[in-house]
């Protein structure tokens, strides 16, 4: 029934194109991309974004079965499948253990099944209409976390329009049956450092169901630490100290462990903090620096080495890639499935060179740069990076324009590896 569900929504383009959680091939990094983006692109042109964080509350567990049937119809899903999915959500039961004794039990008149393969299609669909109430803000989704995002040049516009679509998100959380949670919804405004701002008016002004908003210089969102900079002060301050706890922990092990398990260790500890959103944070030569510098102290816990060893050496005896080419990679596999139509909400972030420069662009894909106006918001942005390495790597490689996903992923590992020799 998932599957078939799945397919029909796609068939006909049901489901919001930025809603990003519980979807194929779409994942918390293409939701971040979106995002970024979208300010990133603000802020280059001069003007400032004020994004608002929706924490709902228990937003599974509140789903009102008669307005999810109702919406399931709507999109076309009527008759006896509709009486199926009926039959799946009605005289469920439930009921509380502790320490052995069970309470006795009680149906269940609302919230999807959790725990199921069902259950969280179904959220995706109840929630799907939350972009046509909302007026004029952009949208993200991701499951249950929801950002609303909106930029112009003048606060008391932003304000204006932030504080008119979160009157008109109210209305349709009532009318769904959802509750948000006011104290941990929040707003920043993103801006360029030398933005004059008054956000203290802004704090005053954006309110949501007559209550004030609290505003925050950074905010936590999908695993990452968003400041109103968009410099990664903040998570590159928390991403660091992880790391050199991670080396810490490796520094004791390698004692007591060979080095085929001290890398697994490494991987599991140290690697899967640093590359984890690191397409969006890591497009700065100043974080790849930074990180790289602990990066290479890994290593040479890892292998007993001291400062004065040769660090490209280790990087190829361990067959581990170094963490600028780690971002690079990134970069390559985002464009290869934005160049196969496999993103169409990022679509707008990347053209193709046009059909006038010439057929050897064509042949090979190749993209254009958006024209940007700075270093820190229009270079660093993850489009302008992304087309750069890919276009480059295409240029030396054009063989790698004919390859699947995965054989074109381990080619370029495996180029970078061979460099380090």
């Amino acid at each position: 029934m998932y599957l078939r569900l799945y397919e029909f929504l796609g068939k006909y383009d049901i489901l919001y194109n930025l809603r990003f959680g519980f979807r194929s091939s779409l994942s918390t990094n293409h939701a971040l991309v979106s995002i970024t983006e979208k300010k990133r692109n603000s802020i280059d042109k001069g003007d400032f974004s004020c994004g608002v964080f929706i924490d709902l509350q228990k937003a599974f567990d509140t789903v009102d079965h008669r307005i999810l049937l109702k919406k399931l119809e709507h999109y076309g899903i009527r008759g006896v499948t509709n009486n199926l999915f009926n039959s799946y959500l009605s005289n469920r039961l439930q009921c509380v253990s502790i320490n052995g004794s069970d309470s006795s039990y009680l149906p269940l008149t609302c919230g999807v099944p959790q725990g199921s393969i069902l259950g969280p299609l179904l959220f995706l669909i109840y929630i799907n209409d939350i972009n046509v109430c909302i007026k004029n803000s952009l949208v993200h989704n991701f499951a249950d976390d929801t950002n609303i995002l909106f930029s112009g040049s003048n606060y008391k516009e932003v304000a204006k329009n932030i504080n008119e679509d979160l009157n008109l998100l109210c209305h349709w959380l009532r009318a769904s049956k959802l509750s948000l949670n006011v104290k941990k919804t929040e707003f920043t405004i993103f801006s360029a450092p030398n933005a004059m701002i008054s956000n203290d008016i802004l704090n005053h002004k954006i309110k949501i169901d007559g209550k004030k908003l609290y505003q925050s210089n950074h905010i936590k969102y999908l695993g990452l630490y968003l400041d109103n900079r968009l410099d990664w002060k903040y998570h590159m301050m928390t991403l660091k100290n992880k790391l050199h706890r991670a080396i810490g922990i490796l520094a004791k092990l390698r004692h007591y462990v060979p080095k085929t398990t001290t890398k697994l260790i490494y991987y599991a500890l140290f690697s899967s903090q640093m590359i984890y959103g690191c397409l969006i944070w890591g497009q700065r030569k100043q974080c790849q620096t930074e990180i790289e510098k602990i990066q290479n102290c890994a290593l040479r816990r890892m292998t007993f080495s001291n400062s004065e060893c040769d660090i490209d050496a280790l990087f190829s005896d361990l067959k581990i890639v170094k963490f600028k080419d780690i971002v690079t990679l990134q970069n390559i596999l985002l464009m290869y499935r934005i160049n196969n139509d496999e993103l169409p909400a990022l679509k707008d972030f990347f053209q193709h060179i046009p059909h006038d420069h010439g057929t050897r662009s064509q042949t090979l894909n190749l993209f254009e740069k958006p024209h940007v106006n700075s270093v820190m918001y229009g270079i660093n942005s993850i489009s302008y990076q992304a087309i750069t390495s890919w276009n480059e790597t295409l240029r030396k490689n054009p063989a790698f324009a004919e390859l699947r996903y995965k054989p074109l992923k381990t080619a370029i590992t495996k180029s970078f590896l061979l460099s380090y020799s």
